[in-house]
């Protein structure tokens, strides 16, 4: 082989590889991230100096040019091949115990979103939800620019220091199980997730293993939505009716009186000696694309009504109802930024940010909300305290508690 021809396939090996290297620098975890970069200086370095062998005098004008396809070739293969669908999962085996003998409890499946603690395990997450939405044919960020969305969320979880929402549901379930066993001491708490393992079908399986005599699905969501969906269809697809194991699906909260208490008390708690009428609370909702509205129709109806009834206990305990913002993270307006503007005009002292819809403090409520708002400018003397997700509120737990009753007691 000529020396040249040999140059001219490294110079296209070279860019094919740097588009490559430029989407896995793009995607990676962040301590593979600098590899990356490293490997892509180098392989942009040796494909100018192979250029330089390749072209000549004012032809090395067109090095640039011609590189680029190979590069670009080379990111949307790294894309597709990230971007491969997540595999369907079959159901897991449902096998009951061979030996009964201390059988037939009631296992509690506590079932809620889930976010992995690490950029790396959320990345099948964030796969799926994007799988989701295309199925939905809900619009989003373009295919061939949604390694730059990975991305961004690889620098969220960086600056938040990670989440700690699988852990808060740990713990709240835990705080769930012992203040339940008292008067149910059959019970038993399996914690189950949609968006990272087990999901709510491996623990509802792992439960007939280990004896139980029925299944209760206990939705820790707000709404009813894909994601409660897809976890009773998950535990469906077990079929355990057949084997005589009866399931019981608790009801989202969003009409729930406790929690919207929780609300008050919160408020009240942190208010301390400024006056109702000095105090301004947002409360920003998640949102989902006015697309999914025909799908699920429920979610963006309940999470209207949950804080309308915020508001409406919060003008019953003195404060001002047009002191109380409602506000959108996503897809919807007003905006959490609209929302604090709004706020602001009316002359408040303190501003309480609450995300109405989040279960456990992740990265849409300790970043995600807290960077929007901060867009916009307080006037001196005005404090802000983002109050975040529900976590494990002794109101929370009572609410979760009330729906687990209902199934016990129906």
């Amino acid at each position: 082989m000529k020396k040249t021809s040999l140059n001219q396939i490294l110079f296209v090996l070279f860019s094919l590889l740097s588009g490559y290297f430029f989407l896995q620098m793009l995607v990676s975890p962040p301590l593979q991230m600098p590899l990356y970069s490293a490997a892509l200086a180098l392989l942009i370095a040796a494909g100018v100096l192979v250029s330089l062998r390749v072209f000549a005098g004012w032809r090395r004008l067109v090095a640039v040019p011609l590189f680029l396809p190979g590069f670009i070739i080379g990111y949307l293969v790294g894309t597709v091949l990230f971007l491969q669908p997540l595999p369907h999962t079959p159901p897991p085996v449902v096998e009951l115990p061979a030996n009964k003998a201390g059988a037939g409890f009631t296992a509690v499946v506590y079932f809620t979103h889930g976010e992995p603690p690490t950029y790396e395990k959320a990345i099948p997450a964030w796969k799926h939800t994007i799988q989701e939405l295309d199925e939905d044919g809900v619009p989003f960020i373009p295919y061939p620019l949604r390694p730059f969305f990975f991305n961004a969320i690889r620098g969220e979880f960086v600056k938040a220091g990670g989440s700690h929402h699988n852990a808060i549901h740990s713990r709240t379930m835990l705080k769930l199980e012992q203040m339940m066993s008292s008067v149910h001491p059959d019970l038993r708490f399996y914690l189950s997730f949609i968006d990272d393992h087990p999901h709510p079908d491996e623990a509802a399986a792992q439960a007939v293993r280990d004896g139980a005599a029925k299944i209760i699905l206990a939705n820790v969501f707000l709404t009813e939505s894909s994601h409660t969906q897809e976890g009773e269809e998950m535990v469906a697809g077990l079929n355990l009716e057949q084997l005589g194991i009866p399931v019981c699906i608790t009801y989202p909260l969003w009409n729930s009186d406790h929690l919207i208490d929780m609300f008050v008390q919160q408020s009240e708690q942190v208010r301390r000696n400024i006056p109702r009428e000095k105090v301004g609370i947002l409360l920003v909702a998640h949102g989902q694309a006015p697309e999914s509205d025909a799908i699920y129709p429920k979610q963006t109806k309940q999470e209207t009504d949950f804080r309308l009834a915020i508001r409406s206990r919060l003008v019953e305990q003195g404060y001002l109802a047009q002191n109380v913002s409602l506000a959108w993270m996503e897809y919807r307006e007003p905006t959490p930024q609209d929302g604090l503007r709004s706020l602001l005009e009316q002359n408040v002292e303190l501003v309480l940010v609450y995300s109405s819809s989040i279960s456990a403090e992740g990265i849409h409520s300790t970043y995600e909300i807290p960077e929007m708002l901060s867009e916009v400018e307080l006037p001196a003397g005005v404090r802000l305290i983002n109050l975040g997700a529900w976590n494990d509120h002794p109101l929370v737990l009572q609410a979760l508690a009330e729906r687990i009753e209902a199934c016990l007691n129906p």
